[in-house]
């Protein structure tokens, strides 16, 4: 009896753990018994670990990002911004956009589908200051008995986990995306797609790599977060997401945060593409995704509502400034408690188009005079000869081209801008 007790409960244990899977094949139907062992982890036997990053908060370790943006707005020449600082050791912009995040020394794994090397990419990279020596491209992979040269796709895992094997580095960069997805795969079906996305995402976490992949926009959505070319789940797969557009006023270029699944969105930074230097920052963007990504009949209200704001500025700097110079820390410091934006404030100067001076180690801005022709606002400033403006104490500048290139300006004569250095 015991033991017949003892052979009931054994079965109810079989059971129990060796579910029925039903399996319907083409030729009939039928039930077969297979064992399933579900991967099951408890919790409490995690350690908690916080995500590191390699560009905080825009570009974690051990994730997928996503860079995206029309043609021509600079996503390569920002990627490669981003591959130089980490070649030497640089620095890239914080959350004020001055260059204060101070990157480790370490090695970058490019591939690109749409620039040469010898032409394009080692020369961008040159003026930018990089260490080739420590970035390399993965161009194509091949056997040990064979001499030719085959193309890469996302979908050789085992060439991608040699290649990280051979350089171990800490940021790859994949550009565009759509390019190494491989043949056949449509980019617009999710069940395409989601198996190369889930395994670039495993192998990130697991050689705790950066992955930066570049991918252009479509022309369908308004919402910033479906504009990626392809499927929606490029987006829901990466942990970050930045976009490059164009500022609707000043037609500079900046780059948006609109998804951070591992910390706060950053702040948007506008960037400059210069022929001599490569890419230089240029401080915090006023403008929101939205504006960089509309079409300029979508941004009419918005442009205005800028020049209202620039002409605000403009009004506030006559006032500030009409009984005489005064320090730039003082000016920021009105601007602040009168609401008004020190981007905004700053391009107000540019658009007047007067210069600071400096007393000792302190910066000034020059005494202004409001005349009667420019009373009514910036509107008609760019017509404003000297004549009209009387400026006080100002000191040359460094020549507008190489504005923002070095760390002291003291041997210039120029003033001090954080918000506009390159690195």
């Amino acid at each position: 009896m015991d033991q017949e007790l003892l052979s009931l409960a054994k079965e109810i244990m079989k059971n129990e753990n060796e579910k029925t899977l039903a399996i319907k094949t083409d030729k009939e139907s039928t039930k077969t018994s297979l064992p399933i062992y579900p991967a099951i982890t408890n919790l409490a036997d995690v350690e908690p670990e916080e995500v590191r990053f390699l560009w905080p908060p825009y570009i974690p370790f051990g994730k997928l990002t996503i860079l995206e943006g029309d043609p021509g707005l600079g996503k390569t020449f920002l990627s490669l911004c981003v591959c130089a600082a980490i070649s030497n050791g640089g620095v890239l912009p914080d959350q004020e956009g001055k260059p204060a995040i101070q990157l480790s020394k370490g090695r970058v794994l490019f591939m690109t589908a749409e620039d040469g090397l010898a032409d394009t990419l080692v020369p961008r990279l040159e003026m930018m200051g990089a260490d080739r020596s420590m970035i390399s491209c993965l161009t194509g992979w091949r056997t040990a008995d064979s001499e030719e040269e085959m193309a890469f796709s996302l979908a050789d895992v085992n060439v991608l986990r040699a290649a990280l094997d051979e350089t171990r580095p800490d940021l790859v960069v994949i550009d565009p995306l759509q390019a190494y997805l491989g043949g056949g795969v449509d980019m617009h079906r999710a069940n395409e797609t989601r198996p190369l996305l889930s395994n670039l995402g495993k192998i990130a976490e697991e050689y705790s790599c950066a992955v930066l992949a570049i991918r252009h926009l479509s022309k369908g959505s308004s919402k910033a977060l479906y504009r990626g070319l392809g499927s929606i789940d490029f987006t829901a797969a990466a942990r970050s997401v930045l976009t490059v557009g164009q500022e609707p006023v000043t037609k500079q270029k900046a780059m948006a945060h609109i998804k951070s699944s591992c910390a706060m969105n950053g702040v948007t930074l506008s960037f400059d593409l210069h022929s001599e230097f490569g890419f230089v920052w240029s401080g915090v963007s006023s403008f929101t995704v939205e504006d960089l990504l509309a079409v300029p009949s979508a941004v009419k209200d918005e442009e205005m509502e800028k020049d209202n704001r620039l002409e605000e500025a403009a009004e506030f700097l006559y006032d500030v400034l009409e009984f005489g110079p005064v320090e730039s820390k003082e000016i920021e410091k009105q601007a602040k408690a009168a609401s008004i934006k020190w981007r905004t404030v700053q391009r107000a100067k540019e658009k007047l188009d007067f210069k600071a001076f400096r007393r000792g180690d302190r910066w000034f801005w020059p005494q202004l005079s409001r005349m009667s022709e420019i009373k009514n606002g910036i509107d008609g400033a760019d017509d404003i000869s000297s004549d009209a403006l009387r400026l006080k104490g100002s000191a040359p500048s460094a020549p507008k081209e190489i504005s923002g290139i070095f760390d002291d300006w003291s041997s210039i004569g120029t003033e001090i801008n954080n918000r506009e250095m390159t690195f």
